[in-house]
Order: structure tokens, then sequence, then C-alpha cells
């Protein structure tokens, strides 16, 4: 396995057996397309100009894809490859999805960070422009996990995504970016089992989940192994 053409890429001392074609057909697509690979020993992970901070990215104008690795588990790091190489195969597989609601999705973070104003209607548009692209995302991620039969529970990881997806929507509504919001055991519990066509409203349970756990705001920590 070669080093990337961008940075050279740690070589995973962290997975337990059983994401090895995956991590080579990932190494390989990035490779393929000049994108780098880095994992950092912090809790968040940062792209350019960004203040708000996530646990991992994939950044088509600095062809990255990013993993905090922080205080994981091996399984949840591999879990966040799994999530951000489906975003780097949204960009180099369907470049017109991803050119149609990356830009809405710079907006979205960029009024949550405060550093614009929108009217409710292009809060509206441009929070449905993030959990489209996030959507695609998740459901290419679930498809992943089962093709390269990943030891990743595939039925927690949909009660996840369907966390992170209603929390895009909740943190629009406070405005405010709650990073570890989406990871709670209480808030996964109370997720829907399953995708759903449109996410405009959250569910009562995972709304009440979302407000008991909003004031957690510390440093991203997962609490929810796979």
């Amino acid at each position: 396995m070669k080093n990337l053409k961008k940075e050279p890429i740690i070589y995973y001392p962290f997975y337990t057996p059983g994401y090895e074609a995956f991590v080579y057909h990932t190494v390989k697509t990035a490779n393929e397309n000049n994108i780098g690979i880095r994992f950092s020993n912090d809790k968040l992970v940062y792209s350019g100009g960004d203040q708000i901070g996530s646990a991992g990215y994939f950044s088509s104008y600095q062809r990255e894809i990013a993993v905090a690795i922080a205080n994981i588990t091996p399984n949840n790091i591999m879990s966040l490859l799994v999530h951000e190489s489906c975003h780097m195969d949204q960009f180099v597989s369907d470049i017109s999805f991803w050119n149609k609601y990356i830009t809405g999705a710079g907006y979205y973070f960029n009024w949550l960070a405060g550093e614009i104003e929108l009217t409710d209607k292009e809060v509206a548009k441009y929070t449905q422009d993030v959990i489209a692209l996030e959507l695609d995302c998740e459901k290419r991620s679930v498809e992943k996990i089962k093709k390269y039969k990943l030891p990743l529970n595939a039925k927690l990881y949909v009660s996840g995504a369907n966390s992170y997806l209603y929390g895009i929507l909740f943190c629009a509504y406070k405005r405010y970016w709650y990073t570890p919001i989406y990871s709670y055991p209480e808030v996964w519990q109370n997720a829907p089992k399953s995708f759903s066509s449109r996410y405009v409203n959250i569910p009562h349970n995972l709304l009440a989940a979302f407000d008991k756990v909003a004031h957690f705001d510390t440093p991203y920590k997962r609490t929810v192994d796979y």
C-alpha cells in the first residue's frame, strides 16, 4: 500500500480484524484522487477557517479526510472513517450531487457560528441542504458496512445517524452547534430505527432527549460504541 500523494497516512494501528478490505479500498480511492487521510490525537478536528470543530470531516477544498481519535474506541474511529469516506465517495462519484448541497452546508455552519445572518427561509433551506447531504452519506455508510461485512452494528449505526440528522435540526432551532449532542445513549435510544424520507419535525421523545443533554456541551466524546 503506497503512501498518499498529499500526506502519508497513519496505517491504522488501532482497528480490529474485519476492516482490511474497507481500509484498502478507501486508501486506494483517496490515492487515485489525491486526497489525504489524517488522524489527529485530539477530540476535534478543524477544517480551514472552521471555528466549530467536529469529530471528523471530508474537505473537498483541502482534499482531505480528517478524523479525531482521542478518547474513542477503535470501532468508533472506524465508523467515523466509514462516514467520511462516504463523503469522499459523494465528491468523487457524484460531483453534481455534492455541489448541489455543499454550498448550503457552508451557509448553515457559518450562520451557526454567527459569521453571517440569514432569513428564516434561508435557514430552513440550508438546514435541509445539510440534511440531504448527510442522509445520502449515512445511507452510503450503511451500504458500505454491509458490503464489507464490517464489525459494526448496522442497526445501531442507523439510530446514531438519525440522532445526527435530527440533531442538525435541533442545532438550527437553537442556533448553536452542540458537538456531542447526538452521541449520548439517551439520545440514541430515542432515535428512530430506520431512515425517514423527511427530516422536518423532531419526534417528541427525541426532542426531550436533546433538551436533556444539551447542557452537557463538552468537547466531543462519543459515549456509545457500535
